[in-house]
């Protein structure tokens, strides 16, 4: 299994920017990035199917050649961080954090896109315990608070784990794509960007308009992961400065 494993996990934020970085980081040719989300260590059934069957899924072994993953649902899994620590302790983890507020906001979106049914943001803030599941599509707090998904994570030291502010990515004012190259160990490809839309959800930003009430109530249950976030990396983040 050793020479098969997988070297690095993308393991969070939804709607983030964790697919413009799996995208990035694979035009390294030191990289071999799963092309799909395989939610292998935190599902059941896929699980059981075997390390084979997850190598299968990315392609040939090469020496000096990374193989990564991107399954945002590992960062809030605790059993899905705990298989990943078992399976390859030295494993990098790759976060990509947006303002908490934003970041919920849109996965409301997503989840009003893919289900007319979705709970609204208000319900889902009056049930945010209950929607504290694994699981559960609309937990939009709880995919929110950062910092209780990190905790998950707990068993890699502090230098396998890498976080990137989303904002500062998109703005390109500060070197952290070129950076984390060099964090996995790969060559950085010729150019280095970040091609990134969120253009799928302007009708829905019309049509189902947020109140500035709940931006307000969701700045005060997420002022905390604001906090934890900047005491991690030892500094201000200013593009949350509202949140």
């Amino acid at each position: 299994m050793t020479s098969d494993r997988v070297d690095f996990f993308i393991v969070g934020a939804m709607k983030s920017g964790t697919t413009s970085l799996r995208s990035v980081l694979g035009r390294s040719p030191d990289v071999d990035a799963c092309p799909r989300e395989m939610h292998f260590f935190d599902n059941d059934d896929n699980f059981a199917r075997g390390f084979d069957w997850y190598h299968a899924q990315f392609g040939p072994a090469r020496p000096g050649v990374r193989r990564g993953e991107k399954s945002p649902s590992y960062g809030f899994s605790a059993e899905g961080a705990a298989r990943i620590a078992d399976y390859n302790p030295d494993a990098r983890i790759l976060w990509i954090f947006r303002d908490p507020v934003a970041r919920a906001v849109s996965n409301y979106y997503h989840a009003r896109r893919r289900r007319d049914d979705a709970p609204a943001l208000e319900h889902a803030i009056d049930n945010r315990l209950a929607l504290e599941r694994r699981n559960a599509k609309t937990a939009y707090v709880y995919r929110s608070e950062y910092q209780k998904h990190l905790d998950n994570f707990a068993r890699f030291p502090s230098e396998q784990m890498r976080i990137l502010i989303f904002e500062e990515v998109l703005e390109g004012g500060r070197p952290d794509i070129a950076e984390t190259f060099g964090f996995l160990g790969v060559r950085a490809p010729a150019k280095v960007g970040f091609p990134h839309s969120n253009e799928g959800d302007a009708e829905l930003r019309e049509t189902n308009p947020v109140s500035s009430a709940t931006i307000a109530e969701l700045r005060r249950l997420l002022r905390p992961t604001v906090e934890a976030i900047e005491e991690r990396l030892g500094r201000r983040i200013p593009a949350w400065s509202r949140a």
